[in-house]
């Protein structure tokens, strides 16, 4: 016998309903968000489960707890959900209990998961955009702090440019010069490691034979998209890139 659940997932708790093939409701119930949550739930349901929660913050997390202990874990998507069981009165076990109802009955409006080593590289390249700006960033602050001072020199970040701007006894510029080189190391190591990943990956040297799109670029462009099976179009895979420009109109207003 299948097990249908929804979860309500919150910080530190989760709201789960269980519902038998019958509709019959076997387990409504608080439990924390952690491993021994969901630990809990499941010595209720057993393994033939299927749970849907919503895609929201932080939803890899709860992913990964039951993945691999359940029969099928499927996100819903939160706006498409709300559309069919939008209520006046909002509660967890309500929330709950329509999206176990929801997966019962296949209904479930879903939310595409990424399979585990395509999350982990989107995190990865994620994190490496992110280092790499707040460096940028930092440089930024140099240039300006330096023309402050009506220094306008032209410089790179080489050992003897770096030995300059040190020679200058600038508070800021040694600060910022020091946060530059501290993310130096992590975004070097990363480069490296999305180097050899996207030389092994079939869509990323694909797309690497396109004059200027590098192995970091072709990578993200992979993993971004992920399945590209999901698209029945080219015109749904460029609106989910957002580059499709939306149009409301009413009336006589577009917008």
């Amino acid at each position: 016998m299948t097990v249908f659940a929804g979860l309500d997932v919150h910080k530190k708790y989760f709201h789960a309903t269980a519902l038998e093939e019958s509709g019959d409701v076997l387990v409504q119930k608080n439990y924390p968000n952690r491993s021994e949550g969901y630990d809990s739930l499941l010595a209720k349901t057993g393994k033939e489960v299927k749970v849907a929660f919503e895609a929201t913050y932080a939803w890899e997390y709860v992913f990964e707890e039951l993945e691999d202990r359940v029969e099928e874990v499927k996100l819903a998507h939160p706006k498409r959900t709300e559309a069919i069981t939008k209520e006046r009165i909002k509660t967890d076990v309500r929330a709950s209990e329509a999206l176990a109802q929801l997966l019962r009955m296949g209904w479930l409006p879903e939310a595409w998961a990424p399979p585990k080593k395509t999350r982990r590289l989107r995190e990865k390249l994620r994190r490496r955009a992110y280092l790499v700006w707040k460096r940028t960033g930092f440089k930024n602050k140099i240039k300006a702090d330096l023309a402050k001072r009506g220094i306008r020199r032209k410089f790179s970040y080489s050992e003897d440019d770096k030995k300059w701007l040190r020679s200058l006894e600038m508070d800021s510029v040694n600060d910022y010069l020091n946060m530059v080189e501290s993310l130096n190391d992590p975004i070097e190591r990363i480069t490296r490691e999305v180097e050899k990943e996207a030389r092994a990956t079939k869509e990323a040297k694909l797309l690497m034979t396109i004059p200027g799109v590098g192995f970091v670029r072709s990578l993200t462009i992979a993993v971004e998209i992920g399945d590209i099976g999901r698209f029945s179009s080219s015109k749904e895979l460029c609106s989910y890139t957002g580059i499709v420009p939306s149009t409301k109109d009413s009336g006589s207003k577009s917008i």
